[in-house]
């Protein structure tokens, strides 16, 4: 089969519980081979929680690289020294319990064929949440869609893929936190896309992560709002 990408970086963090990683290495090495698509595959592991050896999967087409930092960084601070180590002409950010949808990585690099720089992926069944999560997610990307003035439906969607351009255009906010990806959403506002994807797998989380991330969301609208006062001050690439 022909391949979709020169070459592609996917950068992923470590996730503690067993087997997660492995299956997710696992299916990328055959998809790999599937579509003769060369692949860096990027894990972050500041948990210090892997425990095999990911290199019985690599092959000719799937390099993988172990990132363990010293100290705890959070998926947020990983994923950017993740994204510092791409080499790739495209990136893809994704949850490692994501296995299942390695299958719609070709609709996004279509997607980045058809001359966008961002593609989000939009969560239209997820089964990992409850139903409060679900409409609680719906009001806040409503509030951003209004603020920024983008129709992207699902701003902290865990798939993600980007251009190297808009990677360089990150690495001038190397210094900021949350507003990364609003940043992104202005300076590349008419090259933004989307790819429905659905999350299978059944993790619902604790009413305790739902509380965190119910606090995660002050940053994130404090991001937007001040992409949203300072949108004239901060210069448009032409």
């Amino acid at each position: 089969m022909k391949s979709l990408a020169p070459f592609l970086s996917i950068v992923t963090t470590v996730d503690a519980h067993d087997g997660i990683c492995e299956s997710f290495t696992q299916r990328l090495a055959h998809f790999s081979l599937h579509y003769k698509m060369q692949i860096e595959l990027i894990f972050v592991d500041d948990l210090h929680a892997l425990q095999t050896d990911l290199d019985i999967f690599a092959h000719e087409l799937l390099t993988i690289k172990i990132i363990t930092p010293n100290i705890h960084l959070g998926q947020f601070k990983a994923t950017l020294l993740g994204l510092k180590a791409t080499t790739g002409d495209i990136i893809l950010i994704i949850d490692p319990d994501m296995s299942d949808n390695i299958n719609n990585i070709p609709d996004f690099i279509t997607k980045i064929h058809d001359n966008n720089h961002v593609v989000f992926g939009k969560r239209i069944q997820r089964l990992d949440v409850s139903l409060y999560r679900i409409w609680l997610s719906k009001f806040f990307n409503l509030i951003i869609r209004i603020v920024i003035g983008i129709s992207i439906h699902d701003i902290n969607t865990p798939m993600i893929m980007a251009t190297r351009a808009a990677l360089n255009k990150l690495n001038q906010l190397e210094n900021s936190t949350a507003i990364h990806k609003f940043y992104l959403c202005r300076e590349f506002k008419g090259q933004l896309s989307e790819v429905p994807i659905i999350i299978q797998h059944n993790k619902r989380s604790s009413n305790y992560n739902i509380l965190k991330r119910l606090f995660a969301l002050y940053p994130e609208l404090f991001a937007a709002f001040k992409v949203l006062w300072h949108r004239l001050l901060i210069p448009r690439s032409k």
